[in-house]
């Protein structure tokens, strides 16, 4: 037995995705234009929102087909290692995505707040003067 041709192609598309968006990412630690930032973030959140897509896709596939046994002459120790890091990957890349979307849904109520505070008339009197270190 072996991945279905599906799961194959949904891992390298992710492989694809999350080396794209890792560079799509590297460009925030610079200076950047606020066009090109906003650009760049949106550009990062649809491909986030890509890869989640395919990992639920990955983890439906996995579950209703289940992946190839391993080699009978592997040691037991192998063997727990091996499922060990399967799902612990799993499971990292899904706490991942599940603190990206806290995080986005957290900076949207701020936002809201803060817009919100602006339009009601309340000034933003804490960050007067202040100068970036």
């Amino acid at each position: 037995m072996d991945y279905l041709k599906s799961q194959k192609i949904i891992h390298w598309l992710m492989a694809i995705a999350i080396m794209i968006d890792l560079r799509v990412a590297q460009k925030f630690g610079g200076e950047m234009e606020l066009w090109d930032r906003l650009e760049s973030r949106a550009d990062h959140a649809t491909m986030g929102l890509i890869i989640t897509f395919l990992f639920l896709l990955r983890i439906l596939l996995r579950y209703r087909y289940g992946a190839p046994s391993l080699p009978s002459s592997m040691p037991k120790w192998q063997v727990t290692a091996a499922q060990i890091g399967h799902y612990g990957l799993y499971f990292l890349m899904g706490t991942l995505m599940a603190l990206w979307l806290c995080i986005g849904c957290i900076s949207l109520i701020l936002y809201r707040l803060y817009v919100g505070s602006k339009e009601n008339g309340i000034q933003d009197r804490g960050w007067e003067g202040a100068t970036h270190p």
